[in-house]
């Protein structure tokens, strides 16, 4: 019995950090997602609704623009409104990053996410 809770626990885990491969532990604000990608220059002023805090920064010389959100549903409001309104968005754990799809791309080989059209 005990055996097969630890191996139900082992797969529980090992199928949780399977799903990316960066460390978006420490993602607790706009600001965090912006040095999570080596982002500089990070001014924290979007309004967008739902988010806790969002803004742009620069990456290689491409504007990006990252927002936080308090939980995943607020996330999932913010990306279901808008997609309406176009835009590629790399999607983490409480984070959006919008940009040019190879920047996305590459970003995504570094830390995981999946993307807004797939």
């Amino acid at each position: 019995m005990l055996l097969r809770l630890s191996l139900a626990v082992t797969v529980g885990v090992v199928a949780l950090t399977a799903c990316g491969s960066g460390d978006t532990d420490g993602v607790r604000s706009g600001q965090d997602v912006a040095d999570l990608v080596g982002c500089t220059d990070f001014t924290d002023d979007s309004e967008e609704m739902f988010t806790t805090e969002g803004g742009s920064c620069k990456l290689d010389g491409e504007t990006l623009y990252v927002y936080y959100f308090a939980d995943n549903d607020a996330r999932d409001n913010y990306l279901d409104i808008g997609g309406d309104f176009g835009g590629l968005y790399l999607i983490g754990d409480g984070y959006v990053i919008e940009g040019k799809r190879a920047t996305l791309d590459a970003l995504q080989d570094d830390i995981g996410g999946a993307f807004s059209d797939e």
